[in-house]
């Protein structure tokens, strides 16, 4: 998190046990949540930690799934 941009410019970043990627970001728009995943499994949904970061911030967001 970079201080007093809370809210703005934050992401989370997960490596599973065999080196599957997982990440999300505030995007362009505050309300929106960009999610990318290596992991095929988790391509048309987010696991339970990064649903709970994007629950865990103020106001509603919306989360997008980016592909290839």
């Amino acid at each position: 998190m970079v201080r007093g941009l809370a809210g703005f410019m934050e992401g989370i970043i997960m490596k599973g046990a065999d080196g599957e990627l997982y990440a999300a970001m505030i995007g362009e728009q505050p309300e929106e949540i960009l999610y990318f995943t290596t992991d095929e499994s988790y391509r048309d949904y987010v696991p339970y930690t990064i649903d709970s970061w994007v629950n865990g911030l103020s106001g509603y967001r919306e989360v997008y799934i980016v592909g290839d």
